[in-house]
């Protein structure tokens, strides 16, 4: 019997092989999946077609999400905290101190001249409460999702944020995660960004969640609120639908299981040689 990657067709050699738990890992991609299937198929003197759709594929928590599920009720929380932010917050930093200096200055001085010393900088005022708001919020906010089985509801805190809604899940026919690309003017570099929505019933689609960076928390938030709603995974037209390689780092791991065998095992990564001989016809 021959064991193949399903992600890249490399061959799986015995020593990346768990025979007890019908686990095994690919060298080449790093892949790590079940091959209980192609067993059956071995078995009925048939291999098994070694391709793995994705909705078959379950994905882990990915890094900046939390979840908590209550039976009847969905928390997905999602930190907002991102390192470009710092210097965000650093430029608001100098910002602001330099017009804490320009007024502490202005107020010394009397009539006309300190009244049009306040006006003058105002366009200055907002756009430091701006950047500094912006900053803050990237560092401190999260967002909430929460779903049950009569609405979704997403919302940003604790500074308040756009996009906060409340869709009945009633009037949702689909769930799905949009790719947008970008380029940027100066250097020409392409960036991704992920958000998930809610195809209706009346086949509107509303944005529940935007400006993702990771494409593994859009595919994650899809999948949990899909679990929770009872919808089953379906194509949509123009959906963000990734390639089996790129999953292979977000596919959640099974449970206590190891790759390695233990020491009395080593010597049964073998089939029996009446199941090798029907393999080789």
């Amino acid at each position: 019997m021959k064991l193949v990657c399903p992600d890249c067709g490399h061959r799986i050699k015995s020593d990346d092989i768990n025979i007890n738990a019908l686990v095994a890992k690919c060298a080449r991609c790093d892949s790590i999946f079940g091959f209980e299937y192609q067993v059956k198929g071995q078995s009925e003197g048939a291999l098994a077609s070694p391709g793995v759709a994705d909705s078959d594929v379950e994905l882990a928590l990915p890094k900046g999400l939390s979840i908590e599920n209550e039976g009847d009720r969905l928390t997905i929380t999602r930190r907002w905290f991102s390192c470009s932010a710092l210097p965000i917050l650093g430029f608001a930093a100098i910002w602001d101190t330099f017009l804490v200096f320009w007024y502490a200055q202005a107020s010394q001085l009397e009539g006309g001249a300190g009244l049009l010393t306040m006006i003058f900088p105002l366009l200055h005022v907002a756009i430091g409460i701006g950047v500094t708001y912006f900053g803050v919020a990237n560092v401190i906010n999260r967002t909430l999702i929460v779903a049950d089985k009569e609405t979704i509801k997403i919302s940003h805190q604790p500074l308040p944020w756009r996009g906060g809604r409340t869709v009945y899940a009633a009037a949702i026919k689909q769930l799905y995660v949009h790719r947008e690309e970008t380029r940027r003017s100066r250097s020409g570099q392409m960036s991704e960004v992920f958000s998930v929505h809610a195809l209706l019933a009346d086949q509107a689609s509303v944005p529940l969640v935007e400006g993702l960076k990771s494409r593994f928390q859009a595919l994650f938030i899809e999948q949990e609120l899909e679990r929770q709603l009872g919808i089953k995974a379906a194509v949509v037209q123009g959906e963000y639908a990734p390639a089996p390689h790129e999953l292979r780092n977000a596919r959640a791991r099974p449970v206590g299981v190891s790759l390695s065998l233990p020491d009395a095992a080593q010597d049964e990564l073998s089939l029996p040689e009446s199941e090798l001989e029907q393999s080789d016809d």
